[in-house]
């Protein structure tokens, strides 16, 4: 019942610089004594005093006191003193206010960040099982091919349809990849760490990029020390 409207001529009045709102009908210099203020609520609650709680010039809240224990009018000192303490009052309001407001921004920022990575997640694993339907084709119809079946291939043909068997290969590790992508922001990424030679799995790398090396006309030399041959790792993702 004592809540007063934002855009009252009381709130108004109570936004103006220095104001403070006297109901007991005495007036002290600079405070307002607006007695043709019509209050009723809140001078039948007992309100002696109102003072304004603004914060960069804006009016957060009311503070409202009832009539002095010893009956006496409320001297300029006091009045003084609690419009220091009204200021404090402002600017924690002000704050708490603040606060939550970046709480709450906080909160729709973590969960557009949630609905993005969810749209990520899908499209990532929409893409893995559309790309790996046709690099099984792919790949099997180029086995068949080195397997001789129905046709009969040259020496070139079959080093050219292992060059695409590698590739076919390498391209379904990067679709799996994907699908890996998911699995890390799931926290589901499993490593099968264990023993093997570095030097084959660096050659391996090398033959899948020939074709790109003599393009360029590069010339790529490996050098691996024999005691760092052996190592223990995901071999497919190394």
């Amino acid at each position: 019942d004592l809540a007063l409207l934002a855009h009252s001529a009381v709130a108004e009045e109570l936004a103006r610089p220095g104001a403070i709102l006297l109901l007991h009908g005495e007036e002290h210099g600079e405070a307002l004594a607006n007695s043709r203020t019509d209050l009723p609520t809140w001078r039948e609650a007992g309100v002696r005093v109102a003072l304004p709680l603004v914060s960069a010039d804006q009016l957060v809240g009311v503070y409202l006191l009832g009539k002095k224990l010893s009956g006496d009018i409320y001297q300029r000192q006091e009045l003084n003193l609690l419009r220091t303490l009204c200021n404090q009052a402002a600017v924690a309001i002000a704050n708490a206010r603040l606060y939550e407001q970046v709480h709450a921004f906080s909160q729709e920022l973590e969960e557009k960040v949630r609905e993005r990575t969810k749209e990520l997640r899908d499209f990532v694993s929409v893409v893995y099982h559309e790309l790996s339907t046709p690099i099984s084709s792919v790949s099997g119809y180029v086995s068949m091919l080195l397997e001789g079946r129905g046709v009969t291939l040259n020496d070139r043909a079959v080093q050219y349809l292992q060059t695409v068997s590698r590739n076919v290969s390498r391209l379904n590790q990067l679709v799996g990849d994907l699908a890996d992508v998911a699995r890390i922001e799931d926290g589901r990424l499993k490593i099968f760490p264990e023993p093997f030679d570095l030097l084959p799995a660096v050659e391996e790398v090398i033959t899948t990029l020939a074709t790109l090396i003599e393009e360029k006309a590069l010339q790529v030399s490996v050098d691996v020390a024999p005691d760092a041959n052996r190592v223990r790792g995901d071999r497919q993702r190394v």
